[in-house]
């Protein structure tokens, strides 16, 4: 495994910290204005280290003075205070686990973007995702398995590793991910697990962090990912009688470091793809939706021959909130549902009529 010393990001990152570092953004742990999981990989760096609390405090994402009088800092020179996300004057999970994920995705400024190494096949570790040989039912788990580094090219000195698991949100319910039970990056009281789920654009941001200062090598598995697809998927193409597309997953943005923070190249994954089984399908609960992807309106309608009278329509978005959005009059088993006042993204439709509740999902551009 070749390691790579990336001079001009580390120039440009300490140009950065000198340009914003009178003050610090909740979560923002290596100041290049954007929370995400490569900062999750930071904290694991600093977790435990101690300095000056900051005063008038607040974990609501604005930015808030340094107090200095902190010894530590990252490689690219950037202070451990960065890490202290509450301001307590203490590096700990609850950094990690109340202010990062509470201010993940936000930025601030113009975000210098993360500098994610791609690696040479057959001389780098590589990531690698198997598993759903057997298919997937509705609604039904699916499990996954994660692997980092063989036995040709194992990874050495590792500290943590942060990546993106993406799947198409319109066959997926839930997903998680959990360390393996025999893991060589090591247990729970060795790692911590990070994790955001995007449902409505379809990503899962997965972070392994050591939090202990101390490295370990070796190859094999690291995680499981617990993947639920929908129990009711409804499409133009199911109502034709075409064939379900699989489940698809893929990997992006993976960065890994030592513990000295310096970057390491990974192999990116195949996109592994888990099919559907068009068995399980029960089409006669769908709805028919047109056009989805939706603007301002969209027309639903029962499936060909059903014609009950519409009791009761109920729309969900992504968080599960309940939307209060008007639609037309029900009209023989149809009717206009009206997004004006819907932002983009994923939308679940539950229609009640006389005898059943039918579902389906629209995107909102």
């Amino acid at each position: 495994m070749k390691r790579v010393t990336l001079i001009a990001s580390v120039l440009l990152l300490g140009a950065l910290s000198v340009v914003n570092g009178q003050n610090v953004w909740p979560g923002d742990v290596n100041n290049n204005g954007i929370v995400n999981g490569v900062d999750a990989l930071y904290w694991g760096l600093a977790n435990g280290s101690k300095g000056s609390s900051r005063t008038n405090v607040t974990n609501s994402w604005q930015p808030q003075r340094t107090a200095g009088n902190w010894s530590g800092v990252f490689p690219d020179g950037t202070s451990h205070e960065y890490a202290d996300c509450n301001g307590d004057g203490s590096v700990d999970e609850l950094d990690l686990t109340e202010i990062i994920q509470g201010n993940f995705d936000k930025t601030h400024g113009t975000p210098a973007a993360d500098k994610f190494l791609v690696g040479e096949t057959d001389v780098d570790p590589r990531l690698i995702i198997q598993g759903g040989e057997s298919g997937a039912g509705l609604g039904q788990l699916v499990q996954l398995s994660l692997a980092l580094g063989d036995a040709l090219n194992p990874v050495t000195d590792f500290y943590g590793v942060t990546f993106t698991l993406n799947f198409d949100p319109q066959w997926v319910k839930s997903a998680s991910i959990n360390l393996h039970p025999n893991t060589w990056i090591g247990n729970e009281s060795q790692v911590k697990v990070f994790q955001v789920l995007n449902r409505a654009t379809g990503k899962l941001f997965v972070t392994f962090v050591r939090k202990n200062k101390q490295p370990t090598s070796g190859s094999g598995m690291i995680a499981t990912a617990s993947v639920i697809s929908e129990d009711v998927i409804s499409t133009r193409e199911n109502l034709r009688g075409e064939s379900m597309p699989p489940l698809r997953f893929w990997i992006e943005d993976i960065q890994m470091i030592d513990h000295y923070g310096q970057d390491w190249p990974v192999v990116k994954p195949q996109p592994l793809e888990v099919p559907i089984l068009d068995q399980q399908l029960e089409t006669k609960t769908a709805l028919w939706a047109y056009p989805n992807p939706a603007n301002e309106s969209v027309v639903i309608a029962m499936p060909q021959g059903r014609r009950e009278s519409v009791k009761r329509v109920d729309v969900f978005n992504a968080q599960g909130q309940r939307m209060d959005l008007p639609y037309s009059p029900a009209m023989s088993g149809q009717f206009t549902l009206y997004m004006a006042g819907a932002t983009t993204g994923w939308y679940v439709v539950k229609v009640w009529s006389e005898t059943e509740v039918w579902t389906t999902r629209i995107y909102r551009l």
